[in-house]
């Protein structure tokens, strides 16, 4: 590319050339922007980032860059995006690496995101004010599941409906339903013989 021969000048909108670095499989053109300084952290008007965007398209390559270039998994959803939000052709092995590089680097597995509502909208109705393990649960993704399980999702946070994971569900008779109400049954368990335990 010919405009990788010299530095690449910054200002007000950085997001404008490593946004869609980002977002499309464009991985040496995003680390080289990451190396002279460009914010990874920055903000576009609908509050995504470039690691958002690079989970969404399933980059793994600029996912790790953006990761190790000081890039927040705090901001944007971008676990919730690997859950839910990458390209449907994706391959589960990449979107459970994604989620497994996302908590690598701190990513909150149990944060319920809450984002700010229009004017007059209900939050019963925000699909965003939900756990990842809600998302996977509501996607019926068992191997997202089972991976947030293992990695210490609770599956007894509920959200802003009053729902635990395990009731986003749509088939009460599967796997997924069956694994998150032993999960919760187990957590319960063992939160009560550690309440014995201390008498």
């Amino acid at each position: 590319m010919i405009f990788l021969a010299c530095k690449p000048t910054r200002g007000k909108h950085t997001y404008l050339l490593l946004f869609p670095a980002s977002a499309f499989p464009y991985p040496a053109l995003a680390s080289f922007l990451l190396i002279h300084g460009y914010d990874p952290n920055e903000q576009f008007s609908n509050y995504q980032t470039s690691l958002t965007l690079a989970v969404i398209g399933g980059w793994t390559t600029q996912v790790r860059d953006l990761l190790a270039h000081g890039a927040s998994p705090l901001l944007s959803c971008p676990l919730h995006a690997a859950v839910v939000k990458t390209r449907i052709q994706l391959l589960t092995d990449t979107r459970l690496g994604l989620i497994t590089l996302l908590l690598d680097y701190g990513g909150p597995i149990d944060a319920v995101v809450q984002e700010e509502l229009p004017r007059g909208a209900s939050r019963r109705t925000n699909p965003y004010c939900r756990t990842a393990l809600h998302e996977a649960a509501k996607a019926g993704n068992l191997e997202c599941v089972r991976l947030l399980l293992e990695s210490g999702a609770d599956p007894t946070i509920k959200d802003s409906n009053g729902d635990v994971p395990r009731e986003k569900v749509e088939d009460r008779e599967g796997e997924c339903y069956s694994l998150l109400r032993r999960a919760a049954e187990e957590l319960k368990g063992s939160a009560s013989q550690g309440g014995k335990a201390g008498q």
